[in-house]
């Protein structure tokens, strides 16, 4: 099964792009729930959800803390 059409289609992969951007939202972390819901979406299937889930949310803040690093590292060699 496929992601939803925003993320396909480029015009609105596009749109999606800069709505996240403005909004300060992770791109990455709405692809992985929108995943996630399009798996378990009509199948009944509560166990695991929240384990899926919980896998994205840190992956996420896996992604922030290194960018957070990367930035640092940047400033301190200015």
């Amino acid at each position: 099964m496929g992601l939803p059409y925003c993320f396909e289609e480029p015009e609105s992969k596009s749109i999606l792009s800069r709505l996240c951007s403005e909004e300060s939202v992770d791109e990455i972390l709405i692809r992985e729930i929108c995943e996630i819901e399009l798996i378990v979406e009509g199948s009944g299937r509560a166990v695991g959800v929240y384990d899926d889930v919980a896998r994205a949310m840190e992956s996420f803040l896996k992604r922030q803390k290194e960018t957070a690093s990367s930035l640092t590292t940047k400033s301190q060699k200015n």
